[in-house]
């Protein structure tokens, strides 16, 4: 019974933590855990001395006895690992996932995987950030209906907001990010899959503590937003943004102008040219270094971090550029997504048209399909060893002049 194993638990855990048990009685740490929550039922002889260490008497405790588990057996597990890991290689060959998908499809249909992803979106339990829009719907008028984790269009969305069986307006919640090209990276996801004829609110929080950091939301991507049709974005700890929304929401009339105005003046109370000008006199990371050695030894002139001024009044700075392309270099270990991130910034924000390349160091770590259908502008994505193979294309020949 749940009451008796926290009971023989508790008794354990004043004899000092479960650590110290785990090295006297030679039992796993995790396997502790795992009994003590109840996920993972206790072998017998494993009772028997847990309950000698916590001075409880066995007949005063009742447990539920399961039936027994081969695999749990420990004269057949190595065979049980053995048979595993030959199944796990298995699937892995081309041959065998090429076949196993063959079958799925044919049971269920090309569109199984995907309908398998929105199901299991829809039962998700909301998150930190999520509860408290949660919270702020109660306060909406009675004739409008939210609804969380709805799928629409074969896409699911965070919240979707109903006036009887009128759609009125979809919801997507920013998670928080450290960097600004992971937001930008966020809006360009969203956007490639949104497929819905109802405005769509992105919102997010303009201040968040950090380390001991206040880190800002990125007012150009905001402004930005503002600018296209059938989006709105949302800055939940500004009194003007939360009233646009509810405005949204309730199908009145919204006035972007405090929007735009509020977030002009917290521009125009920065020194930005100063921050951007700081960044370039910082060295070349690791990374950096090595790719401009790349582009040297490939008879190209790679001039160095560049600053490249939008159309908000601030900056955005590559890792590199080249003069003779016309192009913007962004490096990054292995995350995609900070890359497609800082093209779609650049492409966007930017008033002269810049070609954008991405160079991805260790191809081996990076989720390229994160990439996969996202409107960016990215017009390489690279690694060190095709650098040269993309140099000698026609494509970018045409760019050289040559």
């Amino acid at each position: 019974m749940p009451q008796d194993r926290a009971r023989l638990f508790d008794r354990l855990m004043m004899r000092g933590s479960l650590a110290l048990t785990s090295r006297e009685l030679q039992v796993s740490y995790n396997a502790l855990r795992f009994w003590r929550r109840g996920i993972r039922p206790i072998p017998g002889e494993c009772l028997n001395r847990l309950a000698s260490a916590a001075g409880v008497d066995l007949a005063s405790l009742r447990f539920e006895r399961v039936p027994f588990l081969w695999r749990g057996n420990p004269v057949s597990q190595p065979r049980f690992q053995e048979l595993a890991r030959r199944q796990v290689e298995l699937m892995r060959a081309p041959s065998a996932r090429k076949k196993a998908l063959s079958s799925v499809y044919a049971s269920h249909g090309e569109e199984h995987f995907k309908h398998l992803a929105l199901r299991t979106a829809e039962g998700l339990p909301m998150t930190r950030r999520e509860v408290c829009i949660e919270k702020q719907n109660q306060r909406l008028p009675s004739g409008v209906r939210a609804e969380s984790h709805r799928t629409l269009c074969g896409k699911n969305y965070d919240f979707a907001y109903f006036q009887g069986e009128s759609l009125v307006a979809t919801e997507e919640v920013l998670g928080w990010r450290r960097k600004r090209d992971q937001f930008f990276f966020d809006v360009a996801y969203i956007l490639a899959r949104r497929h819905v004829d109802c405005p769509t609110l992105l919102t997010s929080w303009y201040e968040q503590r950090s380390n001991r950091r206040t880190e800002r939301f990125p007012l150009d991507l905001v402004l930005w937003l503002l600018e296209q049709e059938g989006l709105l974005p949302i800055l939940l700890d500004v009194p003007e943004f939360r009233q646009a929304r509810e405005d949204l929401i309730t199908r009145r009339p919204v006035d972007r102008l405090p929007l735009r105005r509020f977030c002009e003046e917290k521009l125009s109370s920065r020194n930005l040219r100063k921050g951007a000008e700081a960044e370039l006199k910082t060295p070349q990371s690791t990374s950096e270094r090595k790719v401009h050695d790349l582009f040297k030894s490939a008879g190209l002139r790679p001039a160095g971090k560049k600053a490249f001024k939008t159309n908000y009044g601030t900056y955005l700075v590559a890792d590199d550029y080249l003069p003779e392309l016309g192009t913007a270099v962004f490096v990054s270990t292995s995350r995609v997504e900070d890359l497609v991130g800082a093209s779609f910034a650049l492409k966007r924000l930017c008033p002269l048209p810049i070609k954008a390349i991405g160079i991805i160091l260790n191809p081996s770590k990076a989720r390229w399909h994160v990439a996969s259908g996202v409107i960016v502008g990215l017009d390489a994505l690279l690694t060190p060893k095709t650098i040269e193979q993309w140099l000698c294309s026609s494509n970018t020949k045409l760019w050289l002049g040559r």
